[in-house]
């Protein structure tokens, strides 16, 4: 008597202790899967921070919009990749001064990792009295982009 009811709470406890690690196993899965999704979203926002060799059109792109939401003209001069993978763009510019500085304020609000490497403005015409217009300045933008994805580091699985 004492073996049945010992083998019978033995298999009630192994029976117990499978739904437990079934339990188990569940939660850990959904815990995972949760987390996988969350990384999964935060990859995606990160991607919007990161500038992919293929991208470099559309950034160009985006640029000359900036550029004209400004009010300055633009000249893309250079372009090169550095060994250390950043891209450097170098552009000539043309508008008022407090326009060209607005342009380098938006370039600076993108969600890139820009720096201004350079910038030199000069007065290309001064302002003429009778017509009351600001003068136009001239310059050279020069921008590091160090959140630059080179194509070897940027594939995605």
């Amino acid at each position: 008597m004492f073996i049945a009811i010992y083998s019978a709470s033995r298999e009630v406890a192994d029976v117990a202790l499978a739904r437990l690690v079934e339990q188990y196993r569940t939660e850990r899965a959904r815990i995972l899967a949760r987390s996988t999704k969350e990384a999964q979203v935060l990859g995606d926002e990160l991607d919007h921070y990161f500038l992919r060799e293929e991208d470099a059109v559309a950034f160009l792109e985006r640029i000359e919009q900036l550029s004209a939401h400004a009010g300055v003209t633009i000249e893309p001069s250079g372009l090169a990749k550095t060994e250390s993978g950043e891209l450097v763009l170098s552009i000539s510019l043309h508008g008022t001064y407090a326009s060209a500085l607005y342009f380098v304020s938006l370039l600076e609000h993108t969600p890139y990792y820009l720096v201004v490497q350079n910038l030199r403005l000069n007065v290309e015409t001064p302002t003429d009295p009778k017509k009351k217009t600001a003068p136009i300045w001239g310059g050279n933008l020069t921008l590091v982009v160090r959140s630059f994805l080179p194509e070897v580091i940027a594939t995605k699985p």
